[in-house]
């Protein structure tokens, strides 16, 4: 094995002891730390880069950096509404069910990420749960013609 190969293997194998070792305490222990002001502006940063992208069509790079951002702020729901949208545009149904989640979690009077979670529950085949999302958008914005010939077409 070369030298190169032998220090990646090295590289490996440390991280995956120090994953294993840390593990889960870890992963609580970020989930639950605040970002510092400098993790906020690089999310910033890379939000404004994945929405570059994504205008450009390059949704794939888009949903790397969408990630990067929501890894150094994970309660931005601007940035978890923007990675469902991508997913959405790559027929990822189940990974953009799970970002609008976080997004109405977050900003539960978000009418449209339930509109949208909705067209990602019918698009994976629950009509039922589409529904009750579009409901829920209804009860915060009534006034949504596209949402009630949602619900009328899957009921």
């Amino acid at each position: 094995m070369g030298s190169f190969k032998k220090a990646l293997y090295m590289a490996g194998t440390l991280l995956f002891a120090a994953l294993m070792f840390y593990g889960s305490a870890a992963l609580a222990e970020n989930s639950t730390k605040k970002p510092t002001e400098k993790e906020i502006q690089e999310a910033i940063e890379h939000y404004k880069k994945a929405s570059q992208l994504d205008e450009e069509g390059k949704v794939d790079e888009a949903i790397v950096e969408y990630r990067i951002s929501i890894k150094l702020n994970p309660d931005d729901a601007d940035v978890h509404f923007n990675l469902g949208l991508a997913y959405l545009k790559k027929k990822q149904n189940k990974e953009a069910i799970v970002a609008y989640k976080k997004v109405v979690e977050l900003s539960p009077r978000d009418a449209e990420a339930y509109k949208l979670l909705g067209i990602a529950y019918v698009q994976e085949g629950d009509k039922k749960e589409a529904v009750r999302q579009w409901k829920n958008s209804l009860r915060i914005e009534p006034n949504q013609p596209d949402v009630k010939e949602f619900i009328k077409m899957n009921e």
